[in-house]
């Protein structure tokens, strides 16, 4: 199911994430990739793509194809990235019916699985679309160390076309 919030600001994405280093997320990526694994790695499937920016950096290296679970999203995506395959799927339920030597979800997305039976299907899918030696890399939103109930957050972008704030409250239901 599409996150409304999502299909109305796929446009601004890039815009509010517009001073993140995609090239060095690369470069991380890559090195931990290789460092876990003795297989050669040749293909990659991020999970939760967004607009493809982390794709645009990581195609370079390898054959790449992207999945989110929002059309207006992979829109913007599929502008970015000709040729490339872009999926839409949710991070429980997609199937490709392929394999990939890494598998990705970046960006926060598993904050999407946010219940405990909820991350554990979609974590055991991510590991169902990875190769035999692969490797399933997901970033989570926060460390539950780091947490601060209540924290506010609070993110501006100033160009000359738009204005886009952006502001959080975190709270805390029982464990979620």
């Amino acid at each position: 199911m599409s996150d409304p919030l999502h299909e109305r600001s796929a446009r601004l994405l890039d815009l509010i994430h517009a001073g993140h280093d995609y090239a060095d997320d690369a470069r991380r990526l890559e090195w931990i990739a290789e460092a876990a694994t003795t297989i050669p790695l040749r293909t990659l499937l991020d999970v939760g793509c967004g607009t493809g920016r982390h794709l645009e950096a990581l195609r370079g290296g390898f054959a790449v194809e992207g999945l989110d679970r929002s059309p207006a999203v992979l829109a913007v995506a599929r502008q970015r990235l000709p040729g490339v395959t872009l999926h839409e799927g949710d991070l429980e339920g997609f199937d490709l019916g392929q394999r990939f030597d890494i598998v990705l979800c970046l960006g926060s997305a598993i904050a999407y699985a946010a219940m405990p039976a909820r991350l554990n299907r979609a974590v055991a899918n991510l590991a169902r679309h990875a190769n035999p030696g692969g490797v399933v890399l997901v970033a989570p939103w926060v460390f539950a160390e780091e947490w601060v109930d209540g924290h506010i957050a609070a993110e501006l972008v100033d160009v000359p076309e738009i204005k886009v704030a952006r502001i959080s409250r975190g709270s805390r239901r029982a464990d979620t």
